[in-house]
């Protein structure tokens, strides 16, 4: 069973504890969305809130997702290092994903490259 949790901007975001005092954060737009996670995460949320940890639901998820890393942008930068660097031979990516204990078949976007 999954929870809905809809996530709305602050009256003030600049005001809160959660949002950075920066020019950035203030000229941030915010967007509302709603979002279905599992009960458990939900409830993590709702327990962040009544410990005072953060101020709203929607905080707790703007804070986690400021923290995780942009993935795809990361993935942009080692694609152009590595076109940069002239690709990379069979050898070497066999090698690689050997040590890293990544299986061909774990990666289905390998082929793509």
């Amino acid at each position: 069973m999954s929870a809905v949790a809809t996530a709305s901007p602050p009256a003030h975001p600049e005001a809160t504890e959660d949002a950075p005092r920066t020019t950035y954060a203030r000229a941030m737009a915010l967007k509302r969305v709603t979002i279905r996670v599992p009960e458990e995460v939900l409830a993590k949320a709702r327990r962040a809130v009544e410990a005072g940890d953060v101020t709203s639901i929607s905080a707790y998820f703007v804070k986690l997702a400021a923290r995780e890393p942009d993935w795809a942008r990361s993935r942009e930068i080692i694609d152009e290092m590595i076109a940069e660097a002239g690709g990379i031979d069979d050898e070497t990516r066999s090698w690689a994903r050997s040590a890293l204990g990544i299986s061909d078949d774990d990666d289905a976007t390998e082929d793509a490259r």
